[in-house]
């Protein structure tokens, strides 16, 4: 059913994006970030501003209209409504309130939109789900062929929740690849992947956003974000986690050693490609190239990069230094040296 008026706060349900991160398919956000943010803990944005995803989302918002009369042009599609800022058209679930979706667009099934992208008869006249995405051209290979359902899995579970919730059959893609390439796919309704998700969103709202219990974290920023919100922790290890801690020791061992090895086997490249000659009256900096019986193995290259120099920054403008200054704070895994 449409959404009543009062569902503008995010925080009171969980949108399409939001169950694509629940289900831990979403590349921007965890199950935990969804916990803060609907508890409140957390903005919308994130855990970190973001300013070019900021801006990436703002631009896709204002191209929206214009991919929709796009495929009015271009595909005959007879759009019915959509989905507007001031009148975001959302739909909310029947039976639970807190599963909602927003539309970017409806649009009738014709029986010419039916011939031309080989639709079933049966939802001639019906109205159905559609949804708007712009893409740079260099992420375009993360979509497959155009009218098929290769898409990327959260745009797939975004679609199919907003299918859980409107009861509907069918969700159109819109997709605008850089400024003129567009394409067209589909998600069709899938009743057995409807019924895991709507399981699994149920039971993430009920367990954990009103029991006011976070779940479990899905990787190292999560660890760290659930640290900070504790005074101080002291727990027995088992045995299985004190293996850990001694990998964690070689690992860092490794890491370092590593470090020293690759500068001394540089040096000993380098001093090889250079011979005594080039060390005694080095040439001027280019690029250098090593090979093994004729074929390329090898650049050497003179790269420039410029970089703050905060010292001097410091020394000479201090009130602006102090202006910039900006405080990063992380947890240190520091294990136990000398013997146990």
């Amino acid at each position: 059913m449409n959404a009543p008026e009062r569902i503008i706060d995010r925080r009171t349900f969980l949108g399409g994006s939001d169950v694509a991160a629940v289900l831990g398919l979403s590349p921007w956000a965890t199950p935990l970030d969804i916990y803060l943010r609907k508890t409140g803990q957390m903005p919308e944005t994130g855990r970190e501003s973001d300013p070019q995803r900021e801006r990436v989302l703002k631009r896709g918002k204002r191209l929206e209209p214009i991919v929709v009369d796009m495929l009015i042009e271009e595909h005959g599609i007879q759009v019915t409504k959509r989905s507007l800022p001031e009148a975001p058209n959302r739909y909310v679930d029947p039976e639970y309130g807190f599963l909602a979706a927003e539309i970017d667009f409806e649009w009738k099934v014709t029986p010419e939109v039916a011939d031309a992208f080989n639709l079933d008869a049966d939802l001639i006249g019906t109205i159905q789900n559609g949804e708007v995405k712009t893409v740079h051209p260099f992420a375009a290979g993360k979509f497959g062929e155009a009218d098929t359902d290769e898409i990327p899995i959260e745009y797939a579970a975004q679609a199919m929740h907003g299918l859980m919730v409107s009861g509907r059959q069918l969700t159109m893609f819109g997709v605008l690849v850089g400024a003129d390439n567009l394409n067209v796919y589909w998600i069709k309704r899938d009743e057995e992947t409807i019924t895991g998700m709507r399981d699994k969103s149920v039971r993430f709202w009920l367990d954990h956003v009103e029991a006011g219990v976070p779940p479990a974290p899905a990787n190292l920023p999560d660890v760290m974000h659930l640290f900070n919100r504790k005074a101080e922790t002291r727990i027995e290890a088992n045995a299985v986690v004190k293996d850990l801690v001694e990998q964690l020791v070689g690992l860092s061992a490794a890491q370092a050693t590593a470090a020293q090895g690759i500068e001394e086997v540089k040096f000993q490249i380098g001093t090889y490609m250079l011979g005594a000659e080039q060390m005694a009256a080095p040439s001027k900096p280019g690029r250098h190239l090593l090979t093994y019986q004729g074929k390329e193995l090898l650049t050497v290259a003179l790269q420039s990069q410029s970089r703050l120099d905060q010292k001097a920054l410091k020394e000479k403008h201090p009130e602006i230094a102090a202006e910039c200054m900006k405080t990063a704070s992380f947890f240190a895994f520091r294990p136990k040296r000398g013997k146990q």
